[in-house]
């Protein structure tokens, strides 16, 4: 190979990658800044606390590190931490789990199945760019660039079950741990308030709110 093909050559491969992370480029994900609770923890995955009656509520953004990737393109995971101090069972469902934000809309968590399902049909519909470079024929060399798109692999949902905040009933002086998944808010939004819900004790839901930002 000459100087002049290795240049080429060197050049064409440039131009691939450059074509790669054009089509592969995105928005980047908007973080959520707690506006009230206590935080702790680290201040780019914070942990938002709040006490209502016998139960404390903690909600960590920010918090997925799961699989598959590209969930949380799709969906806001929220790891939501529950500890009963009260005498009754107490019990956090997904489909009374709400998130508002500041333009009106308003989404329930989706069920972990559902939202397994709906990531699952909407990687099917994706087509990932693909680029290859070869060279033909005696010197000169012909440089040939070849561009296409390739389907997604059926993804491993198997995280984002087991991950979920567990449904059953939490019994007194215990705690549960997981996630709640949201449908993705527009780009748009300002603000974002989760509301937390709860039902036991054979009382109606109760209740309480955490606020966030975008940053």
């Amino acid at each position: 190979m000459t100087t002049m093909d290795r240049s080429l050559s060197r050049s064409a491969l440039c131009l691939a990658a450059s074509l790669l992370a054009l089509a592969a480029a995105g928005c980047g994900a908007r973080r959520l800044v707690p506006l009230d609770g206590v935080a702790a923890g680290d201040p780019h995955r914070p942990l938002v606390q709040k006490v209502a009656g016998a139960l404390t509520l903690s909600v960590q953004p920010q918090a997925w590190a799961g699989r598959p990737e590209g969930f949380e393109g799709t969906f806001l995971p929220l790891r939501i931490i529950v500890r009963n101090a009260s005498p009754e069972e107490v019990t956090l469902r997904a489909q009374d789990q709400v998130l508002h934000d500041d333009r009106g809309n308003r989404w329930r968590a989706v069920p972990p199945e559902e939202a397994g399902r709906q990531f699952a049909e909407h990687i099917d519909t994706i087509r990932r760019p693909t680029a290859s470079v070869g060279a033909t024929g005696p010197a000169p060399t012909t440089w040939r660039l070849g561009l296409g798109l390739r389907r997604e692999r059926p993804p491993d949902l198997t995280e984002v079950l087991r991950l979920a905040f567990p449904e059953d009933p939490i019994p007194p002086d215990a705690s549960r741990e997981g996630f709640f998944y949201f449908p993705l808010p527009p780009d748009d939004w300002r603000r974002l308030q989760l509301t937390l819900a709860w039902s036991g004790g054979g009382f109606p839901l109760g209740h309480t709110t955490f606020e966030f930002a975008a940053r």
